[in-house]
Parts: C-alpha cells; sequence; structure tokens
C-alpha cells in the first residue's frame, strides 16, 4: 500500500483546508444587506479570521520557520561538500603526480636492467677471452719446453777423487780406481728456467748406464747410486740438497772399477712431472 510522506500529507492538508476556507473567506470578507459587516470586520480583526485560516497560518509559519533551520545546515553541508571536491581534486592530482613518479621509476628500473644486462655480456666475453688467453699461454708454454727454453735444466759436473776428503759417504778415503768400489760424486745443479727446483729427492733422480770400458753395447761393471751398506759405500745421505738447487749424488760401481770411461744417462724429473736429461761421463784412472 501507498504511503504519501509527511511532508505530502501536510501539503494536500493545506490545500484541502484552503479550499474548504475559501466560501466562508468569501461570504465574512463581502457581509450581507442586513448590516452586519461591521460586526463581521470587528470580529475578524478581534480573532485573526476563521479558525481554519488561523491553523493554516499557523503551519505555514512552522514550515517557514523549519525551513529557515534548515537553511543553515544546508549551508554547512554545501560547504563540506565543497571541501570534499577540493580534497578530491587534490588527492586526484597528487595520484597522478605518484602514478607518473612510477612511470619514471619504472623506466630507470628497464635501463638499469639493460645496463646490468649489458655488463653480463661484457663479463661473458672477459671470461671467454681469458680462458682463449690461458689456453695460449699454456700452448706457449709448451712449445717453450720442446725447445728447450724456460724448461726443466740440469748441468752436472762429475769428482771421481771426491773420497779423498775422508767424505763419510766413502768406506775409505781413497779415489775410486780398479782396486775397490769406492763412489764418486756427481754434482747437479737443477734449474727451472731462471729459478734453482730445491724440493727434489732421491726418487727424482734416475741412472741408465750405456756404456763402460769394458766395451760394445753393455757396460761393465753396472753403476748405481748408493745405499746404506753398499759396498764401498760409507754412511750418511747419498742424495745431498743444498737447498739452492744443487745437489750431490754419490754412486758405485757393482763390482770394483774397470780402469777406463763410464757413460750413463742422468734423468731429473721435478714434482711437476717436467723432465731433462744429461749424458754423464766417468774417468776412472788406470
Amino acid at each position: 500500500m501507498f504511503k504519501p510522506s509527511p511532508k505530502t500529507a501536510l501539503f494536500a492538508t493545506v490545500v484541502f483546508l484552503s479550499a474548504a476556507a475559501l466560501p466562508t473567506l468569501a461570504k465574512q470578507g463581502h457581509g450581507n444587506n442586513s448590516g452586519t459587516s461591521s460586526t463581521n470586520n470587528t470580529s475578524s480583526s478581534q480573532g485573526g479570521g476563521p479558525p481554519a485560516c488561523r491553523d493554516l497560518q499557523g503551519t505555514i509559519d512552522q514550515l517557514q520557520s523549519m525551513i529557515n533551520g534548515l537553511t543553515p545546515s544546508i549551508a554547512t553541508i554545501n560547504a563540506n561538500v565543497n571541501n570534499i571536491n577540493t580534497n578530491v581534486n587534490g588527492l586526484g592530482a597528487r595520484i597522478d603526480t605518484v602514478n607518473a613518479s612510477i612511470v619514471t621509476l619504472n623506466s630507470r628500473l628497464d635501463t638499469i636492467t639493460a645496463n646490468i644486462n649489458t655488463f653480463g655480456t661484457r663479463l661473458d666475453t672477459i671470461t671467454s677471452t681469458l680462458d682463449t688467453l690461458e689456453q695460449d699461454i699454456s700452448d706457449i708454454q709448451v712449445t717453450l719446453q720442446s725447445q728447450g727454453l724456460n724448461a726443466l735444466q740440469a748441468s752436472v759436473v762429475v769428482d771421481e777423487s771426491a773420497c779423498v776428503s775422508g767424505a763419510p759417504q766413502c768406506a775409505s778415503a781413497t779415489a775410486a780406481n780398479s782396486t775397490n768400489q769406492n763412489p764418486v760424486a756427481l754434482n747437479v745443479l737443477v734449474m727451472n728456467g731462471s729459478t734453482p727446483v730445491t724440493n727434489l729427492t732421491a726418487s727424482n733422480f734416475t741412472l741408465t748406464t750405456d756404456f763402460g770400458p769394458g766395451g760394445g753395447g753393455s757396460a761393465t761393471p753396472n753403476l748405481v747410486f748408493c745405499t746404506a751398506g753398499d759396498t764401498g759405500c760409507g754412511t750418511g745421505t747419498f742424495v745431498v740438497n743444498s737447498g739452492s738447487g744443487g745437489y750431490q749424488l754419490w754412486l758405485s760401481p757393482n763390482t770394483n772399477w774397470v780402469p777406463g770411461t763410464y757413460t750413463a744417462q742422468l734423468k731429473v724429473t721435478d714434482n711437476q712431472g717436467h723432465s731433462t736429461i744429461q749424458l754423464v761421463n766417468i774417468t776412472i784412472p788406470a
């Protein structure tokens, strides 16, 4: 069911009352021929018109008072709305500024990312170049070693009379001759390029006898490095390391010496696997 609002009902009531009061007001306003006009005018001035008119006037006054009371509130609401609109507009401008800043930041991040990618590519190129350079250096080193440059080198000096000084590596203070097996000393200098090799032991040296005074393709007797208990060899260290690249190796025959010249190969191998071979001639007097 339709229910009118209070204002609609009030407006309808006012219209109804106005319509109902109009005939009466018309009669009272014009009077009659019997001379009652003066009485009615007096009554109207004293009572403010008919009761219905007075009620209507009171209602209109109340409405006007209510409207007058609502006017400041409406003005305040309008001011608040205007302030809100202003704030919204300001907030919108700030949001636009923030969005613009975000766009600028994204552009900068894209630039930074592109720079990082470029740097990564350059780093990969540098790494590849270094790998190639390392391989080239390795190839050059192999070539130099094959040509005897900056490679392991050894030089040998033979001392056939080393026992004469009474070295402890000898069984007696007698030089090597046909009556004994006293050892001879090989004084060896080992270098890697211009750098002395100082960390070698007995296992880094190998001796191979090629020829001996007996002639032919084999030596008689055979030459070996001294070890403790060998005939002709004394005591002590038979591979002496000077600490500056020099080594003293003591070797003797497995039988008495035969006068003449012995030819042997001395192979030196360092701890990195590089090696060199030197030809050694040992001459025993008659």
